[in-house]
C-alpha cells in the first residue's frame, strides 16, 4: 500500500531536510509539483521521488500539498488507521514556500 496523492494535489513529506514525494506512476505529474521540486533544488534541498508507504508517515516531521489552486498548503495532522501523526516542523516548508512565491512574483 503506497501513498499516491490527494485528488487535486500532490503530497510531499520531509525528514532531515530531505523532501520525499510519490513517483508519478500512480499520481498526476502536476505543474506545481514540478515547480516546487525545481525551487527545492534551487535552494539546495534534496527531493526524492519514490514509493512511500502508510507505515512511513510516522518517520516524517513535515508534510505539505501542492496544487494549482492552492500553491503550497502545510499539513499539520494526518489520521491513518486511527493514528494521528502530528507534522509540525515548518522551517523548511516556509523557506520553500517563500521561494515558490518569489518565483510566481517574477512571472
Amino acid at each position: 500500500r503506497y501513498i499516491s496523492a490527494p485528488t487535486t494535489s500532490n503530497i510531499f513529506f520531509a525528514t532531515d531536510n530531505v523532501w520525499h514525494t510519490p513517483t508519478t506512476r500512480n499520481c498526476l505529474s502536476g505543474i506545481t509539483r514540478k515547480t516546487v521540486i525545481e525551487c527545492a533544488h534551487k535552494i539546495g534541498l534534496d527531493v526524492i521521488e519514490r514509493d512511500i508507504t502508510l507505515d512511513e508517515i510516522g518517520m516524517f516531521d513535515s508534510c505539505f500539498l501542492t496544487g494549482t489552486a492552492m500553491g503550497l498548503k502545510n499539513v499539520r495532522i494526518i489520521d491513518s488507521k486511527k493514528i494521528l501523526y502530528h507534522l509540525v516542523n515548518d522551517e523548511i516548508y516556509n523557506i520553500l514556500k517563500n521561494e515558490y512565491q518569489n518565483l510566481l512574483g517574477k512571472i
